[in-house]
């Protein structure tokens, strides 16, 4: 993780994986499409990822992805998932010595 740099910068996006044709998919569930005109409703699931960018080139590299839905067992919501990996991050970091 020396690649981030002593103070590393962090981005978050939340977003979406419409799959509206499809009807086999383990655990799909129903999220906003944020790319439709009207926001309409789609079969799909949320996508949670984390870059970090490089201390030197500033290139974003993946820290964190994950693909989650609204069926899966336990699941709380997609803003609960995305603080727990937020955290999780945090902690990968801190323990890399890179976060003070």
């Amino acid at each position: 993780m020396n690649t981030l740099g002593k103070n590393p910068i962090s981005l978050i996006d939340d977003s979406d994986i419409i799959k509206s044709l499809g009807k086999k998919f383990e655990d799909l569930g129903i999220v906003r499409d944020g790319s439709s005109r009207n926001k309409s409703y789609e079969k799909g699931y949320h996508h949670t990822e984390i870059v970090g960018l490089t201390q030197n080139m500033k290139q974003p590299i993946s820290v964190f992805s994950k693909i989650h839905s609204s069926t899966q067992k336990d699941y709380a919501s997609a803003n609960t998932t995305t603080f727990e990996e937020i955290s999780k991050v945090v902690e990968m970091l801190d323990k890399s010595n890179i976060c003070v």
